[in-house]
């Protein structure tokens, strides 16, 4: 383990997290591992897989991930945990931003 008081070990694992988007509550599945040091998140939405390399940034973790579907546009993501939930935020451009919430589904 790392010296850090916080280096992203809460994050780690899998997550179904759902986003209350204006369009209707999206289903997501993440996962966040650590691959040569630097936390790195997957991300399947439908038929979609996302790769991005989130930092964290206190208790928080902040990524930006740019999909397609159901226009293209890149989302700005602010999540945070709480044991084996997550809470947080999606953003895109001058949209209002979307909640996101999820459990985690395994370490």
């Amino acid at each position: 383990m790392s010296s850090q008081s916080n280096n992203g070990d809460q994050f780690l694992g899998k997550w179904e997290t759902e986003i209350a988007s204006p369009m209707g509550k999206v289903p997501v599945s993440v996962e966040f591992t650590f691959q040569d040091g630097q936390i790195v998140g997957n991300a399947k939405q439908g038929e979609d897989t996302f790769t991005f390399h989130p930092t964290v940034a206190g208790d928080q973790l902040k990524w930006t991930m740019k999909i397609t579907k159901p226009m293209s546009l890149s989302l700005n993501f602010v999540v945070s945990v709480d044991g084996d939930t997550m809470k947080g935020e999606a953003k895109a451009g001058f949209f209002v931003s979307s909640k996101l919430t999820g459990h985690r589904v395994s370490s």
